[in-house]
């Protein structure tokens, strides 16, 4: 299986972690709350009120953008706006949201824009028991809508009683009037971005790049543009790496303040850089800028996983499973860290919650191939690999075609002939990025010699993702003891001594 297809699966998780214990993430909500004692609270999606269905982009931004805003509170708690967007358009009523949600309190309101004026209603409702703690109407010029967003949040802040720090003060500071049309670019990039799909990615970026022709020096479309070039390096778009980086140090640049180009710087500095140091230092920005950051805490948490450093890991994916309980995306990332700390079982079970939620989610089964293979249960692989083929779409035919070519190799060899079989599979069609995955089949084969040749293939070429294996994926555990793996890995990461 080749990188690519990593790639997408670590992005595109299903699942939830049932690992973490989900009814202790549920205590029992009997006492009544005061406003002062709300703690954590999740931004419902604003109702569209314009009449014009072709608007709900920009509901949805203003909704995202107010998430965003209060997300920059460390003494609260804000859902991310992944999970709340599964309410959008529901009746399911509000208490029962909160306890999904876990969460003592919600925002909910609506949104009209007409012309270039904005008119916004917002409600903050305690959950527990359910009261109206506070709302209000806003009709203002579109060109003052960051400095809206921030007033709201700054005005919860107050109703709540949370500590707010002089700095948090500062980034809630009144915003910098917007050009309109510019930030209707910037939304519709944004809800683009948001699918996290290769397509939604290459649409945001032609609205950013819209949207910087009209104003070049605009940090949040750098940053928008860092996203989407990050995503497109995530489905193996190598060279888009380099292009996210370069937009997010843009928008770095023109604010240091925004949580989502230093996130992205440090996903890029460590996936096609190898500078670990740096990455780790962005992503302590981008948290200490949005505690509330589930993406930021997801992505950090793989970074750990691929270093090893397990405890540290499951304290994020713990992190960005609270803040985004129902995430497509940043939820089930612990098959990572388990699969790393060679936590088999606890691995398996990730991906058989994520099929519990949909049987189909093909992510789920490339990754119960790669437990199966490493623990040796090889028939289970195939097993999985058929099941896979039912759900490859246009690739069904190749695929199924390849697990049968493994199973014969299998029956008729056994582990060797299976892995030689692979071996063949991945030589046929070897286009760069299957160097990584040959070197680890030579190492599993016992040929030491090949596979530090196709590594060192791999570094020549600078495949971003053999920083992901080289420090800690178990498949190169038979390496590890060779005095050319210390010297392979001193020169990926320099830092690592």
């Amino acid at each position: 299986m080749s990188r690519l297809t990593l790639a997408v699966a670590a992005s595109l998780a299903l699942g939830l972690l049932v690992w973490l214990g989900v009814a202790t993430l549920r205590p029992h909500r009997s006492a009544a709350l005061d406003a002062a004692s709300i703690r954590s609270i999740a931004v419902l999606p604003f109702t569209n009120l314009s009449g014009d269905p072709n608007q709900e982009y920009f509901a949805d931004g203003m909704t995202e953008e107010l998430v965003t805003e209060m997300g920059k509170l460390g003494a609260l708690r804000v859902i991310s706006h992944t999970s709340v967007n599964r309410f959008k358009a529901t009746k399911t009523p509000l208490r029962e949201i909160a306890r999904e949600l876990q969460v003592d309190a919600v925002v909910e309101g609506t949104v009209a824009r007409e012309a270039n004026r904005v008119r916004v209603t917002a409600n903050l409702i305690q959950a527990f028991p359910e009261r109206h703690l506070w709302a209000e109407s806003y009709d203002r010029d579109l060109r003052n809508v960051l400095d809206l967003q921030s007033e709201i949040a700054r005005t919860i802040a107050d109703r709540i009683k949370i500590t707010v720090t002089p700095e948090e003060k500062l980034r809630l500071t009144t915003g910098q009037p917007v050009d309109p049309e510019v930030h209707e670019l910037y939304l519709r990039g944004t809800f683009y971005n948001n699918k996290w799909t290769k397509e939604g990615f290459e649409r945001g970026i032609r609205y950013f790049e819209q949207a910087l022709q009209k104003e070049p020096r605009n940090a949040r479309a750098y940053a928008g543009l860092a996203v989407a070039y990050g995503g497109l390096g995530i489905y193996g778009d190598i060279a888009a790496y380099p292009k996210g980086k370069v937009s997010a140090l843009k928008a770095l640049e023109i604010d240091s303040t925004l949580p989502e180009a230093h996130t992205t710087l440090a996903w890029a500095k460590f996936t096609y850089d190898w500078d670990t140091t740096a990455a780790e230092r962005e992503f302590h920005r981008a948290l200490e800028l949005n505690p509330s950051d589930a993406r930021a805490h997801a992505w950090y948490g793989v970074y750990l996983a691929m270093l090893g450093r397990t405890e540290d890991s499951l304290q994020q994916v713990k992190s960005a499973r609270e803040l985004d309980p129902l995430s497509i995306a940043n939820t089930s990332l612990a098959w990572t860290t388990f699969y790393h700390a060679r936590e088999y079982d606890k691995a398996i079970e990730v991906c058989r919650s994520a099929l519990e939620m949909d049987p189909n989610f093909v992510p789920a089964h490339w990754r119960l191939i790669v437990i199966y293979e490493q623990q040796g249960e090889l028939e289970k692989a195939i097993k999985m690999r058929e099941r896979e083929a039912t759900l490859g779409g246009e690739n069904s035919k190749q695929l199924l075609r390849q697990a049968r070519l493994l199973s014969k190799a299998y029956a008729a060899n056994g582990a060797r002939g299976y892995w030689l079989q692979k071996l063949r599979l991945l030589k046929a069609d070897v286009n760069g990025q299957e160097a990584i995955d040959i070197g680890t089949i030579y190492s599993r084969l016992g040929n030491k010699d090949e596979a530090f040749r196709w590594l060192d293939i791999a570094f020549r070429q600078h495949l971003p993702y053999l920083v992901w294996d080289l420090s800690a994926d178990p498949a190169l555990d038979g390496l590890r003891s060779d005095p050319r793996y210390a010297g392979l890995l001193r020169r990926l990461v320099p830092r690592s001594e």
